[in-house]
């Protein structure tokens, strides 16, 4: 989650974003101010500060009882009437499909997750987990703050103004799905990297305020410029309640790879899958830096606005397609639904459409009045650049990067940094070692052959041009086709809404160094099962 520059070249991003705030916080206007009786003087309840934590969590209970209600008003952008409709079509997609409706509506082989760094243990045994906004210390700017809690209101249906009276410990802390050890799938490792402790809650202590999305939430969310309404199903934060409809998501990577729970989708043609990876450590880590303040540039001055963009042809729809007969191959169907009329007609319909759209745009960069719009921001850069505010930031911008340098240069000096490098080139050679061995094996040598000649093969051809106009193309003819389209890759993200704490935590799983102390202590007086994760970590 990058932060959002403070260099002058980028003011034009910085523009974008400040609009995007304004526009924001004007939509409280139009918000939905709630859904059904359930919500009748709830938001007001958040003003004040909760006496305890089972206020906080009787609150969290009620806010997602309101998304769920307002959820079931986008369900048809699924292209299903309702949830028992797409559980219904998913039971009998595949076999697969069916064994994760079974897992996710009975809770079994599924745990809650949020990976932590081992440093975080004396303080969540002392004040439990707490989110950005809540967490002592300097961990977020206010800046990815006020972001993030605009995101996390688009997607829970409030106004940005009155999501931001909510109590700090309300508002919901991350983490992921995670299959049981009991699953047979290899867990997946995208959310590796938050940290080496791994918490599994009970599910019983916080199903009721659990939503999900698939992929990170705060990723292409915060790019959405001006948006305070979901757009459609996917913009929710989705209650538990529809968690099926992850399935399309993730069944790829548990039907195809054994690998859980991530949203992904791999490609379908028949294309070979290559040998299991042998067993790696977890790569060392760096030791942490300490962080100077960026100087602040002056106040970016109001730009010109650009003339009209053009009307551009709108798209066809891609079409449906024959129906996908049983047992059918992904490349077999592709082959007989390109040969289709339909098809054909709106391949031709998408190559004109693309001539004409380039050349309007083409005329539109190249017209007198565009050509003008782009010498008066210029004008207004160059303007800005010669103020006396502007060359006094230059001259804080060059110390502060001469004492960054000095800061990296007595970093890398240090001890713990040379301890760390070591530590690394040793990795770095078991690592080569191993991949060197499994390059070298036959299986390995011969997944090369098969996929050299799946490269080259009409089918893949095929494939490729098809997934330009269909993310998800050998879903093409079957009964949830209606769920292709973009989505957000990532591991299946959980938010927990209202406060959690040990009480709340089920299994502790540790991938690198085992508890100990006081937090050892504190595990076992509350009956927290501890799970060695050390082996479960693949490359």
């Amino acid at each position: 989650m990058p932060a959002l520059s403070h260099d002058p070249v980028c003011s034009n991003h910085r523009k974008h974003v400040i609009l995007f705030l304004v526009s924001l916080a004007l939509g409280a206007l139009n918000a939905d101010a709630g859904a059904g009786c359930i919500v009748d003087g709830l938001q007001s309840s958040y003003r004040q500060r909760p006496v305890s934590s089972s206020q906080l969590v009787s609150q969290a209970k009620q806010l997602v009882l309101r998304q769920e209600a307002r959820f079931q008003r986008y369900f048809e952008d699924t292209g299903f009437a309702d949830q028992a409709a797409f559980d219904d079509a998913v039971r009998v997609y595949s076999e697969p499909a069916a064994m994760l409706a079974d897992w996710l509506q009975n809770e079994k082989h599924i745990e809650f997750a949020t990976n932590v760094p081992e440093s975080a243990r004396s303080a969540i045994s002392g004040k439990g987990f707490r989110n950005l906004r809540a967490t002592d210390g300097p961990v977020a700017n206010a800046e990815e703050i006020e972001l993030r809690d605009l995101v996390e209101a688009v997607k829970s249906g409030y106004s940005p103004r009155e999501y931001k009276t909510f109590d700090a410990d309300l508002k919901p802390s991350y983490g992921y799905l995670k299959p049981g050890p009991d699953s047979g799938l290899i867990p997946s490792q995208l959310a590796s990297h938050y940290g080496d402790d791994t918490y599994i809650f009970k599910k019983g202590r916080v199903r009721d305020r659990l939503t999900w999305t698939a992929g990170d939430s705060f990723g292409p969310a915060r790019y959405a410029n001006g948006k305070t309404q979901p757009e459609n199903w996917r913009d929710f934060f989705v209650p538990w309640k529809n968690r099926t409809l992850m399935i399309p998501d993730i069944l790829d990577a548990v039907s195809l790879q054994k690998t859980g729970f991530s949203a992904e989708f791999v490609n379908g043609t028949g294309a070979p899958m290559p040998p299991p990876r042998p067993l790696l450590s977890f790569e060392p880590k760096a030791p942490p830096k300490s962080r100077l303040p960026y100087p602040v540039p002056p106040p970016v001055p109001d730009y010109p606005l650009p003339p009209p963009m053009p009307i551009f042809p709108d798209k066809p729809q891609l079409p449906k397609g024959p129906v996908r007969l049983p047992g059918e191959s992904t490349s077999s169907y592709l082959k007989r639904y390109a040969q289709t009329a339909e098809y054909q007609k709106f391949k031709a319909e998408m190559t004109d459409i693309a001539k004409v759209t380039s050349q309007t745009l083409q005329k539109h960069q190249s017209s007198k009045r565009y050509q003008e719009y782009l010498k008066r921001v210029k004008a207004v850069d160059q303007r800005y650049q010669e103020t006396d505010a502007y060359e006094a930031f230059l001259k804080s911008k060059n110390e502060y990067l001469r004492a960054r340098q000095k800061a990296e240069d007595a970093y890398r000096e240090s001890k713990e940094f040379k301890s760390y490098l070591s530590e690394l080139n040793s990795w770095k050679e078991e690592a080569a070692k191993l991949q060197r061995k499994y390059e070298s094996s036959d299986e390995y040598r011969a997944y090369e052959k098969i996929l050299k000649a799946y490269d080259e093969s009409e089918e893949k051809k095929l494939y490729m041009e098809i997934s330009a106009f269909a993310p998800k193309p050998d879903w093409l003819g079957t009964s949830i086709g209606s769920l292709r389209g973009p989505h957000t890759s990532g591991y299946i993200e959980l938010q927990y809404w209202g406060p959690l704490n040990l009480d709340d935590v089920e299994i502790f799983e540790f991938r690198k160094t085992p508890p100990s102390g006081e937090f050892l202590e504190e595990l076992r007086r509350r009956g927290i099962q501890i799970r060695d994760g050390r082996r479960n970590h693949q490359r």
